[in-house]
């Protein structure tokens, strides 16, 4: 089996640290603010382009951000 970085308690902790901020403004119900090209390929709201930046709010609700 190989080793991966994860299996290094001080990285792992680093990369949940850097990787998880937008999973918990989202389950503390805050508003997260994303890039259009952090969508799914074929989300209706590509069609802005992947230069428009979102912000899904505490409602849940997608607005563009201008």
């Amino acid at each position: 089996m190989a080793a991966t970085l994860a299996e290094d308690p001080e990285w792992s902790a680093q990369a949940w640290e850097q990787l998880s901020h937008s999973v918990d403004q989202l389950t503390s119900g805050e508003a997260y603010r994303f890039h259009a090209f952090e969508l799914p390929e074929d989300h209706p709201a590509c069609v802005l382009g992947v230069d428009v930046d979102f912000i899904l709010d505490e409602e849940d609700v997608l607005r563009v951000v201008s």
